[in-house]
């Protein structure tokens, strides 16, 4: 169909806020890890913790040689040069676009910024067969 028609505009969003609020932690972090501009954020190397209370584990997400990591651990990392406190839905208004709003932070907030800077947001319309 798209040889004799062409690409066709996607008939309705994908990335829906229903969606999103059903997906585990470990799953928002696999989402974000495959869209990692690799050669972009091949010279970072920061580690950031989410912390949320409601669930008692730490995700320990760690971004070096332009590939998105973590580790699940039920105390914080040494080495995290950002922590994050959060609710799940504090974390999805995070990944919305949000802001930190009333998440508690310790340590270098710019750290969550260079982390979103080498994300890139997927486009629905893209070629499967055709060049």
């Amino acid at each position: 169909m798209e040889l004799r028609e062409g690409v066709k505009a996607p008939s309705r969003a994908s990335d829906r806020a229903d969606v999103r609020a059903a997906l585990s932690v470990d799953q928002l972090i696999d989402a974000m890890s495959v869209r990692v501009n690799g050669p972009a954020a091949w010279g970072l190397d920061l580690a950031i913790d989410w912390y949320l209370p409601g669930q008692g584990r730490y995700w320990h997400l760690r971004l070096k040689n332009g590939v998105l990591t973590y580790t699940v651990d039920a105390k914080a990392s040494s080495s995290a040069g950002l922590t994050l406190t959060m609710s799940k839905v504090q974390l999805l208004q995070l990944l919305a676009g949000k802001g930190l709003g009333a998440i508690e932070t310790s340590g270098d907030t710019a750290l969550l910024a260079k982390l979103f800077s080498v994300l890139v947001t997927p486009t629905a319309d893209f070629n499967i067969v055709t060049p």
